[in-house]
């Protein structure tokens, strides 16, 4: 867990080169493009992020997010 010194965090889970295998990215952002609260698709259907208001990451909101989209994939 951290936290961070900015108004949002936000969290990106995307696939990797290995097939099966997804990257997560975390950090703080000051200005985000979109600054509604919560997770959804970025581009594709395997790119998800969650932008989080507040100094906390938002760490339990994309793995929700994840594996509410594998039930309903």
């Amino acid at each position: 867990m951290g936290s961070c010194e900015a108004d949002y965090c936000f969290a990106e889970k995307q696939p990797s080169e290995v097939p099966g295998i997804f990257r997560l990215s975390k950090g703080c952002v000051k200005r985000p493009s979109r600054t509604r609260a919560g997770c959804d698709f970025d581009h594709f259907s395997d790119h998800v992020l969650c932008v989080c208001a507040g100094p906390d990451f938002c760490n339990d909101q994309i793995l929700m997010h994840v594996n509410t989209a594998t039930w309903k994939a």
